[in-house]
């Protein structure tokens, strides 16, 4: 199954050289939100924002939430203000 990420900011570093913000990963059936931030390199310590397909995802829902062949993930930075 293939699984289309893309990254913004800070989270870019955590990709391979030259991937310009965006990768394909291979994952199995079943595969959580949070497995495909860890195949895509981004450590949980990140804790970025995730959207699938377009639609931002809850964190109380990353680890359950699978993707399906072909969805596309992005994770943006965690950002605080003030």
């Amino acid at each position: 199954m293939r699984v289309r990420v893309t990254v913004a900011g800070m989270l870019e570093d955590y990709l391979p050289a030259g991937s310009d913000g965006a990768v394909t990963v291979e994952t199995p059936p079943e595969t959580t939100l949070l497995a495909v931030m860890q195949a895509a390199g981004i450590p949980d310590s990140a804790k970025p924002l995730i959207s699938l397909n377009g639609t931002v995802v809850p964190r109380s829902q990353h680890a359950g939430r699978t993707v399906t062949d072909g969805d596309q993930v992005h994770f943006m930075p965690n950002l605080k203000g003030g």
